[in-house]
């Protein structure tokens, strides 16, 4: 996957801010992790998605802080991530702010699954990072779960608490007693970062909500959601469809031609005509995403290739070995040594 996913630069307010209220010297934190001053400061502009994560990752280093990324979550200002959070805020009810963060959250940040689902009395908010590239991200993880966990908390009220806090990072020291989240359980090395809540709440109304400011500028910015979509080529909206696909069921050609509203022969074509193929792009993803998990957490093989979307961890080996050179296992090894 190319190294082009973004993120609004103001979004990096927050965690600056926390670094100078932690006593952190922000120049350094910000030259290690490669981020100009002007990216954040200055006119609206992107920053680079690695560049962010890379940020909040060594601030919590450098500031012996496990929970930076939680505390930056707890304390962000919602209209850092700029129109679609001022929109946000404007909704009339929790719902409708959270299914506009939704529909237009790759005007914020790309590369990236973010969804809203609602099973039975439960809803549970979701968000992953797809770049399996962009590792270590457990401070984003937490960062991000914790600003919805405040979104969702304003109209709870005082004492709420999720129902659950799931994170795809290994539990790596992060305090998990600061405020509400004390009384949530945790479950780590999971598929995806995931927020589980009542979904009665989805009803109640924002504080603040405007309905009509809401309805203008949601409907902008679902226009502009849409569109960027729209411009991405073909592969990279199927390696999208592939990647949002992997963990929930086997990535098949026909339900991701589907989803991406032309029939399996179509993708086909188009996929060559842009030169390659939909199985070359399923084995890539497959590959990284592998080569992530066997690295840097310690999930047992037949869980990955479950992940990866492999019927068994016979059909995962094979062609991981086919594609790679190496099995699983000596993959995982190799990666130890490499870090040791």
């Amino acid at each position: 996957m190319p190294d082009t996913a973004k993120i609004v630069a103001t979004a990096i307010r927050d965690p600056i801010r926390i670094v100078r209220d932690l006593g952190g010297d922000v120049s350094q934190v910000c030259a290690a992790a490669a981020v100009e001053m002007p990216d954040f400061m200055a006119r609206p502009s992107s920053l680079p998605l690695r560049q962010f994560v890379t940020l909040n990752q060594i601030a919590a280093s450098r500031l012996h802080a496990p929970h930076f990324g939680r505390f930056v979550g707890a304390n962000f200002d919602f209209a850092n991530i700029g129109e679609v959070g001022r929109a946000a805020m404007a909704a009339p009810t929790l719902g409708a702010a959270l299914r506009l963060v939704e529909r237009a959250f790759n005007t914020v940040q790309d590369e990236t699954d973010f969804r809203l689902e609602v099973r039975g009395s439960e809803a549970c908010l979701s968000y992953r990072i797809l770049d399996a590239n962009i590792w270590p991200r457990d401070q984003d993880a937490e960062l991000t779960i914790g600003v919805f966990a405040s979104m969702i908390a304003r109209v709870a009220g005082a004492g709420w608490c999720p129902t659950e806090l799931c994170f795809e990072h290994p539990d790596q020291g992060a305090d998990h007693r600061i405020g509400a989240a004390a009384l949530s359980p945790v479950i780590y090395q999971a598929d995806t970062n995931a927020l589980t809540f009542s979904a009665g709440l989805l009803d109640k109304p924002m504080p603040g909500g405007d309905l009509r400011h809401f309805q203008v500028r949601s409907s902008k910015l679902t226009e502009v959601a849409l569109r960027l979509e729209r411009d991405c080529s073909v592969v990279a909206r199927t390696r999208r469809q592939v990647l949002l696909t992997m963990g929930s069921g086997h990535a098949d050609q026909t339900l991701v031609a589907r989803q991406l509203g032309l029939s399996r022969r179509s993708l086909r074509r188009r996929l060559a005509d842009e030169g390659t193929s939909f199985a070359e792009i399923l084995g890539h993803c497959r590959d990284l995403r592998a080569m992530t998990l066997l690295a840097k957490t310690a999930l047992p093989i037949p869980d990955i290739a479950d992940r990866l979307g492999y019927s068994e961890a016979s059909s995962f080996e094979r062609a991981f070995r086919r594609r790679t050179g190496q099995t699983p296992a000596a993959y995982r090894r190799s990666s130890a040594d490499q870090g040791a």
